[in-house]
């Protein structure tokens, strides 16, 4: 499994957050991607343990992944 931020999720990022220090505590058992297009317009940076992904990435994740659910 994996997760995407995008939109407002990517505020998770935030130095010093609980959400932050809860992606964190996962550790490598987590996939983590970022939208570079979101996380880029936040000024939010991108830690080394996760990857930031453009749509065309964004894409390619749906197709690899058997389910996609998103949370408004």
């Amino acid at each position: 499994d994996a997760i995407l931020l995008c939109g407002d999720a990517v505020y998770a990022l935030q130095p010093g957050s609980a959400p932050l220090a809860a992606l964190q505590a996962r550790g490598e058992a987590l996939a983590l991607y970022v939208l570079a297009e979101d996380h880029q317009a936040r000024g939010l940076e991108v830690p080394a343990w996760a990857t930031s992904v453009d749509y065309p990435g964004f894409v390619a994740l749906s197709i690899h992944y058997d389910k996609v659910n998103s949370w408004l």
